[in-house]
Parts: structure tokens; sequence; C-alpha cells
């Protein structure tokens, strides 16, 4: 169904949920055209623990990090996202824990094992994820090198 609306493009009203995402296509690089003409891209980025770093490893953390912003595409649309989430037992363990095998190493496995084990339970399970999102009227260019560092 389309409304026609004052000085405005027509509204489509999505009949599916399909209809609903504004995905237009999507490139073998992960870049999101999307149904308005722009692009849409999103990298997930890992943690570091800066409180138990040297005080020279902070200062780099701290200078890639403004590089890192500073790499972001003035006329691009970026969104930093922090998805905190609960994972459940079981997938902790699965996804998380060493495996134990069938050599001398399994001690040093069980004592880091044992070490996840308490920050988890601190945490309660609790595990955030950080995502960059770019949206631009241009294709995304791929992760500069001073990105990825």
């Amino acid at each position: 169904m389309k409304i026609k609306m004052k000085n405005k493009e027509e509204l489509i009203i999505p009949r599916s949920v399909q209809q609903s995402i504004p995905i237009k296509m999507i490139s073998p690089d992960g870049i999101f055209q999307l149904t308005n003409g722009s692009y849409s891209y999103v990298w997930k980025f890992g943690d570091i623990n800066y409180e138990v770093a040297s005080d020279e490893d902070q200062q780099d953390m701290f200078v890639k990090y403004c590089d890192l912003l500073n790499s972001l595409d003035a006329e691009a649309d970026n969104k930093i996202t922090i998805f905190n989430r609960r994972m459940p037992k079981t997938d902790f363990e699965r996804n998380v824990l060493l495996k134990l095998k069938d050599d001398a190493l399994n001690p040093l496995r069980e004592e880091l094992n044992t070490v996840l084990r308490a920050e988890a339970d601190k945490t309660s399970n609790l595990f955030r994820e950080r995502y960059i999102t770019r949206l631009s009227a241009n294709p995304c260019r791929r992760l500069e090198p001073s990105f990825r560092a």
C-alpha cells in the first residue's frame, strides 16, 4: 500500500517483516546498500583491560583510540554501540572455556578456566560487545590499518 505525502516521497506500508527491513543489497564484503540509496557497515571490536595495563601501554591504547575516532569519516554518521548481555552458563562453558586435551598442558588450561569462571561469576556472566556503525551516502571504505591496530 502506498500513501502519497505532500512534498515527500511516497510512504510504503510494509506487508511483511522482510519489507520492513530497508536493505536493498548486501555486497560480499559486508557493506549494506539501503533502500534510500545510502550505505552502512558495522565493525565489531574487542575488549581491552586498560586498568591493568602499564602506563606505556595505557598511553599507546589512548593514542590508538584517538586514531580510531579521527579515522571515522566526518561526512558519515558514525555510532558506537555497547551491547551488554548475559551468557548462559552452558554457552560460556562451550564457547569461552578451554577444552581439556590429552597432554601435559591440562593443568594450565584448568587454572585459566578457574580464573575465567571467577571473572564470569563477578560480572554475573555479563558480556559486553562493542560495535561501530557507519552510515554514509557513499560506499564505505574497508578498514584502514590504523583502525585495526
